[in-house]
């Protein structure tokens, strides 16, 4: 299946060690990832029948715990999802026995059509709304959302091409502490893009090729131009050369810069710049050189 089940890396003298556990194709079983266990710890991850995330537990590996004195031992979330997938509710864990230390429960609210309404978090007996209210138009886009503390959310869109606008960030007493707005060309390019944040106003100046490209960016007083060859390809970035020499493999660059790329007959990357990629049968990195000795080793399974 070429996923990466184990991975080896060695800096000096330092080593650690990552494995990846997947569950078998079949059944309800999908082939996704069940455990990882790493320097860190380990952690396991649980679903519902229909594949959607329905919890995790992770638990810190002992290096770690004895770096961070009574600390929890372990950290668990569930999820409940709808039948599309979106979170209904949500709860976070912490402990150091079989009780739970720190607890908190989040609600998300839908309407009929499943679009977020409301997000209430529930901890210690007390329950605050994370997310008030949100107001959707006819075409499922937010307008508007309230949230705790008064601040509130607002888009604009266009009324003939339905392109976003504007977005704006009100405080409780109703002042624009931060306004963002969109301005396109006729083929929805974005062509200018200002950002106000407290009365600092930021400008981001494009332009675009007859194709769509982008062929220059300014912020402020800094500006980046971008060339490309007849064929397409990138030739130049921000004065970064892009060069091309593989013949099998026209549109890969082996050279940005002065860092050099290679490919082998398949076209994946086997050297870029000081680091060197070696590949099993099916493509997966299985070693990996870098510079200062640097080297990863890595398991794929069959």
């Amino acid at each position: 299946l070429g996923r990466v089940v184990r991975t080896r890396a060695t800096w000096g003298e330092t080593v650690a060690e990552f494995i990846s556990e997947h569950d078998e194709p079949g059944a309800l079983a999908m082939g996704r990832l069940a455990r990882t266990i790493g320097p860190a710890g380990a952690r396991a991850m649980r679903y519902d029948a229909l594949g959607h995330l329905a919890g995790w537990r992770f638990e810190p590996s002992a290096a770690v715990r004895a770096e961070a004195l009574n600390a929890p031992t372990w950290y668990a979330a569930e999820f409940e999802n709808t039948l599309q997938g979106e979170v209904l509710r949500s709860g976070l864990q912490a402990g150091s026995g079989a009780q739970p230390t720190v607890a908190i429960a989040l609600r998300w609210r839908r309407d009929g059509a499943g679009r977020l309404q409301a997000v209430d978090a529930t901890a210690g007996g007390q329950t605050r709304a994370l997310l008030q209210a949100v107001d959707w138009d006819a075409a499922d886009r937010i307008r508007r959302a309230r949230f705790e503390g008064g601040v509130a959310l607002e888009r604009d869109y266009d009324a003939l091409t339905d392109r976003l606008t504007a977005t704006r960030y009100r405080d409780r007493q109703g002042h624009v502490r931060m306004d963002s707005r969109l301005t396109y060309d006729e083929r929805d390019n974005p062509t200018l893009e200002t950002h106000g944040i407290d009365g600092a106003i930021v400008a981001h100046h494009q332009r675009f090729d007859d194709l769509d490209r982008l062929i220059s960016s300014r912020i402020g007083a800094a500006t980046e131009t971008y060339a490309y060859s007849p064929g397409g390809r990138l030739l130049s970035a921000g004065g970064v050369a892009y060069r091309y020499a593989d013949d099998a493999h026209p549109q890969a660059a082996t050279a940005v810069g002065d860092r050099a790329l290679a490919y082998d007959a398949d076209g994946r990357a086997i050297a870029d710049g000081p680091w060197r990629i070696e590949r099993d049968a099916i493509g997966c990195a299985r070693r990996t050189d870098g510079p200062d000795g640097a080297v990863t080793r890595a398991l794929c399974d069959a």
